[in-house]
């Protein structure tokens, strides 16, 4: 019963998505757990009736087959990651403006400091471009916490020595062995 009541609400906000931007792809996360996509995120990603759902995940559709644009994370939010990088992505300068813009909306709220907390793929430092520049240009408006996760398994240590590397200057320096094993053993 809760399943399907969410899945009415969900298609009353894709309907609603649909009228508002008919042919600008938009992608709504809720949580981590699901997505909502209007028609044309669904056509800029490639989902039709015929797509497959993709391993963990599920495409949910109508009773005809066709997409609805409810992307569900089963067991994890890798469908939501894959359909998110297949959207149209900004130029630099408009995501620099559109950076600026929801900065100074949290502002308007009364945040004065955010939490990234990291995942979905994001990659330090090259997902972090946007944020570098503002703060290199003095347009930070907002202090920003970060939680980075290493992307590849058995190269953790490559990412932290990498990570310190393009840190900052103005940067407070992060100490921390980047010798691991040697550092655990000297520990026993």
């Amino acid at each position: 019963m809760e399943r399907v009541s969410v899945c009415r609400a969900a298609n009353a906000d894709i309907e609603e998505l649909n009228a508002a931007a008919p042919d600008t792809p938009v992608f709504v996360l809720h949580l981590y757990c699901r997505a909502l996509l209007n028609q044309a995120a669904l056509r800029a990603c490639g989902y039709t009736k015929d797509s497959p759902n993709p391993p963990g995940g599920e495409i949910q559709r109508d009773r005809r087959g066709n997409p609805t644009g409810l992307l569900i994370a089963r067991p994890n939010a890798a469908i939501l990651y894959a359909s998110l990088a297949k959207g149209p992505k900004l130029p630099p300068e408009h995501q620099l403006n559109s950076t600026r813009h929801f900065m100074r909306e949290l502002n308007r709220l009364g945040l004065t400091s955010i939490i990234d907390a990291g995942g979905g793929f994001q990659n330090y430092p090259e997902d972090y471009a946007v944020i570098d520049e503002l703060h290199r240009r003095g347009e930070m408006t907002l202090r920003i916490a970060y939680n980075l996760f290493t992307q590849k398994p058995k190269e953790e240590k490559e990412d932290f020595r990498r990570w310190n590397q393009c840190r900052p200057a103005t940067a407070p320096s992060v100490d921390f062995p980047l010798d691991v094993e040697k550092s655990c053993d000297a520990s026993s």
